[in-house]
């Protein structure tokens, strides 16, 4: 991988590793904070969940009893822009009256890489959806995180690294440009398919987190993800877990195997690396979905063993949960 150090200066992960649930994870190493927009303040990470509507947000909630303070959303240019956003307020708005904030991943493609149209966006045919997507910002009167995007690099997305640039630059100044200064704009990579990411690197000015996906249990130690991770120290950027689920694994009454194969190796991720400040999981069933007719059921409430050590886990002040407005908000960096 091409802007790389020697790779025998890669960390390694293993000793902060659980090896047993259901255990408190109290060996974190100290976060760091780069006082980055939306970032928590000091040595916390914070809980996300979701996808596919607000039912797997709440069904995660109960299965750990930890409510997330992060609710994940998706949005498609070529859509609907305007209802997606109405009904995303809708439901922030039904769900608590707490703080909720939404974690959005903006797609610039449709049927994946069938039809991408990053070039289209950077050309300013998608202006007008643009808008319709900062507008339905405004309206939601709450802080957000905006993977613009997101899994830049996969090939199952198929976008072009130049195109891609100059549309993620193209929709950073938007948002930029309607002083949404409590959107926080997140550059996502994927390992899974490991490419040099810096080709699609619009550039520090342009990026406020990093953001790196995890599914398969090789994601944790690649060299691709260990090199990501540093190079985002190097950047001073915090670091979002966009969505980590175990998909390839079928937890659904799988017993404590999963906490050792999945679970733990995931919550070592976590606490190994200094700048990881958010995560969200995708808590579905992958197989009911014909996208994923190979992937397992990842819902916890599935595997009460899951449930109960991950909860135990979640239960730590490390992790910010849901809260009142003033509560969160005062624990978050803000602009």
């Amino acid at each position: 991988m091409a802007n790389t150090t020697n790779t025998a200066s890669v960390p390694t992960i293993g000793a902060t590793v659980a090896t047993s649930a259901p255990a408190p994870w109290w060996n974190h190493v100290t976060r760091t904070d780069f006082g980055a927009k939306l970032e928590p303040i000091g040595d916390h990470v914070l809980i996300g969940a979701g996808q596919y509507g607000i039912e797997n947000y709440r069904y995660f909630n109960a299965d750990v009893g930890t409510p997330a303070a992060i609710y994940m959303a998706y949005v498609d240019l070529a859509t609907d822009v305007p209802g997606v956003m109405a009904k995303l307020k809708s439901d922030l708005e039904s769900e608590s009256s707490d703080l909720i904030i939404p974690h959005i991943g903006l797609a610039m493609n449709r049927w994946q890489a069938k039809y991408h149209y990053e070039d289209k966006v950077a050309a300013g045919a998608y202006d007008a959806q643009i808008r319709q997507f900062t507008d339905g910002l405004v309206a939601l009167n709450r802080p957000a995180y905006v993977r613009i995007g997101f899994e830049f690099n996969a090939s199952w997305n198929g976008y072009e690294s130049s195109a891609y640039v100059k549309a993620y630059k193209r929709i950073a100044d938007a948002i930029r440009n309607r002083k949404l200064n409590n959107v926080a704009l997140v550059w996502n990579y994927s390992p899974a398919d490991p490419k040099d990411y810096w080709p699609w690197y619009p550039g520090d000015e342009y990026v406020d987190w990093w953001g790196i996906n995890l599914f398969y249990v090789a994601d944790f130690t690649s060299n691709t993800s260990q090199w990501f991770m540093r190079d985002s120290m190097q950047h001073r950027k915090p670091v979002m877990i966009g969505e980590a689920s175990p998909s390839p694994i079928n937890i659904a009454g799988a017993g404590i195997v999963p906490w050792y194969s999945w679970y733990a190796p995931f919550f070592g991720f976590i606490s190994h690396y200094p700048n990881i400040k958010q995560f969200n999981y995708i808590n579905i069933n992958w197989g009911s979905y014909p996208e994923w007719p190979t992937w397992g059921d990842a819902r916890i409430g599935t595997n009460p063993q899951i449930a109960s050590s991950v909860g135990i886990q979640l239960a730590d002040p490390f992790f910010l949960h849901r809260e009142s407005a003033g509560s969160l908000l005062s624990k978050l960096h803000r602009y």
